[in-house]
């Protein structure tokens, strides 16, 4: 496993070289599909080894802006929604209290009392989306 990682960065890189307006998630999309097991996922070898030819010769625009690894199914975590809430910083601060970089954009107050919490009350990019 430790010789994949760059293999799978290379054809990385060599897709978004290729598809520079192509999102990251439509090149995860590309890397799944382009696996040896056909975008399937199997419990002992995940999507398949990475074929070169099928990631190079298929173009990523045509798969959705989605991040396909966000939810498996089956009840996994994260889920798209969950992600949403961390990316608007409007997951509960005391759920994440280990991670340094989160900011918390939600309505309690109760953050700017906690000096270990990075808050910015009221400014989550949801309430800009309405």
């Amino acid at each position: 496993t430790s010789i994949s990682t760059p293999i799978v960065a290379g054809q990385i890189a060599l897709a978004r070289s290729r598809w520079p307006q192509a999102t990251p998630n439509q090149i995860l999309q590309l890397v799944i599909r382009s696996g040896s097991n056909n975008g399937v996922w199997n419990q002992y070898t995940g999507y398949g080894a990475l074929s070169l030819d099928g990631l190079l010769g298929s173009d990523p625009s045509q798969y959705p802006d989605e991040n396909p690894l966000a939810d498996k199914g089956g009840g996994s975590t994260p889920t798209p929604a969950e992600v949403q809430q961390y990316l608007d910083g409007l997951v509960p601060f005391m759920d994440v209290v280990f991670d340094d970089s989160y900011v918390y954009r939600g309505l309690e107050e109760e953050a700017t009392l906690d000096d270990t919490v990075n808050a910015h009350i009221g400014t989550s990019p949801a309430y800009h989306r309405k």
